[in-house]
């Protein structure tokens, strides 16, 4: 196969590709934003140097609400995507590997399956669907996929969101784990390496078509709680704060990522958790 071109190659789920490809034995390119800068007035250039004909490209770069508040993300996000699809449109691409999010989903939206309609509720959400809708415009269908993955957890990961990250760190440091209200809401957590993999395997099938990526087995936070909690030798307490958002689950219908990947079913967040815990750096 053709090289893989990572693009945003520094950040969290880049390097997890990255570090799949090296498994695998695939020559991945990275590209961080310190090789291409999506926002720099010569970013035409630095593609065309870059990017070759044949090449198959994972797109991961974007900024996190972490990184930047709403306007200023979602023109980012914008202006990031259409900047490199206007580099590459003269290039004969191999496949193309889109990372984008469920948050294009309505976080009211129980239970999601690739049939429900887009009604993000964020301007992070806003930009990650506005990007998909240009990429369909720019890459041939059947050479594009489009990954929608729930919350990603795992080593290096340096958003420290509501869930497992945190969770694990609150109880390295501080020996107690704080959920909002009772912990009741479901949710589903997918290992970053799991991810990964599924990433770079639809480059070598060439899988195309828009999947959510989760483990499938949504879990309360209360429950996940007292999972890592009880990973420590030391006594870890769950406390609860006020709760500052409505109780909403979510659930996910996974039948079409099965059918695309049978052999690549992300692992259950029990274990997920317990091989982070043995094996990774916590942070």
């Amino acid at each position: 196969m053709n090289d893989v071109a990572v693009i945003g190659a520094g950040g969290f789920v880049g390097q997890a590709i990255l570090n799949e490809g090296k498994r695998r034995g695939v020559e991945c390119r990275p590209y961080p934003s310190s090789a291409i800068n999506l926002l720099s007035e010569n970013v035409g250039q630095l593609v065309e140097e870059n990017i070759n004909d044949g090449d198959s490209i994972v797109f991961c770069s974007a900024l996190t609400p972490e990184q930047a508040d709403g306007v200023e993300l979602f023109n980012k996000n914008y202006y990031m995507m259409i900047n490199f699809l206007e580099a590459v449109k003269k290039k004969h691409l191999s496949f193309f590997t889109y990372i984008s999010t469920d948050a294009v989903y309505s976080l009211s939206l129980d239970r999601v399956d690739e049939t429900k309609p887009t009604e993000p509720q964020t301007l992070y959400g806003m930009s990650h669907l506005v990007r998909e809708k240009l990429v369909k415009e720019y890459i041939s269908e059947n050479k594009l996929i489009i990954l929608r993955p729930c919350a990603i957890y795992g080593e290096g990961d340096p958003h420290n969101a509501y869930g497992v990250m945190r969770f694990l760190r609150e109880a390295k440091h501080g020996g107690s784990i704080k959920i909002f209200g009772e912990g009741e809401e479901f949710r589903d957590h997918l290992f970053i390496d799991d991810f990964a993999s599924i990433a770079l395997e639809a480059i070598f099938s060439k899988v195309s078509g828009i999947f959510n990526v989760a483990s499938g087995k949504s879990i309360r936070f209360i429950d996940l709680a007292n999972l890592i909690a009880d990973l420590f030798e030391n006594v870890v307490s769950v406390d609860n704060l006020p709760r500052k958002m409505e109780v909403m689950h979510r659930h996910y219908d996974l039948t079409k990522l099965w059918k695309a990947f049978p052999h690549l079913l992300p692992r259950g967040i029990k274990r997920g958790v317990t091989d982070l815990f043995h094996n990774g750096n916590l942070g």
